[in-house]
């Protein structure tokens, strides 16, 4: 679930960086943005179902392979457009933790524990963007890989240790 969120905030404060370095207006760098909306949004609806029918596990390992393959293709984007693929990339990936997440929570506990559980992970959310802003605005630059990369290693870990 935290995917979604970072993904979304890592480059929020980078837009004016990114639109100096491809040398674009800002209308043009915020399209970062409304790609990563648009395919993070409509690819929840193939997630889901996908899930139901293939399991969990497989989706959401496609779904971060996908958000760590847009991550890297960012890194090395020669111009705007291929940057702009690259977060569609990301938002088609990450949808897959946002729908996911939550059938794996409501398949693995109770009700009341699942509450719990939720919560925690929603905490985890909340602070994620923190630092996504922090390490966007400190270094003046746009991350999108490394975090992408992290965020592979840490949900491949969960799912791993998990089943």
């Amino acid at each position: 679930m935290g995917c979604g969120a970072v993904g979304l905030t890592i480059i929020s404060p980078s837009l004016k960086s990114v639109a100096e370095e491809f040398d674009v207006d800002s209308a043009t760098a915020q399209f970062l943005l409304s790609g990563y909306f648009i395919a993070i949004a409509s690819s929840q609806l193939i997630y889901g179902p996908m899930s139901d029918r293939y399991g969990r596990r497989k989706p959401l390992l496609i779904g971060m392979g996908l958000y760590a393959m847009g991550g890297m293709l960012g890194v090395y984007a020669a111009s705007i457009t291929t940057l702009i693929y690259a977060r569609i990339l990301q938002g088609l990936g990450a949808a897959a933790t946002v729908s996911i997440v939550r059938a794996i929570i409501n398949d693995s506990y109770d009700r009341t524990k699942g509450a719990s559980v939720f919560a925690t992970i929603s905490a985890v959310m909340v602070i994620a963007p923190i630092f996504s802003f922090i390490s966007a605005s400190t270094t003046n630059c746009f991350p999108i890989g490394f975090f992408s990369l992290l965020l592979l290693l840490l949900h491949a870990a969960s799912v791993s240790f998990s089943a």
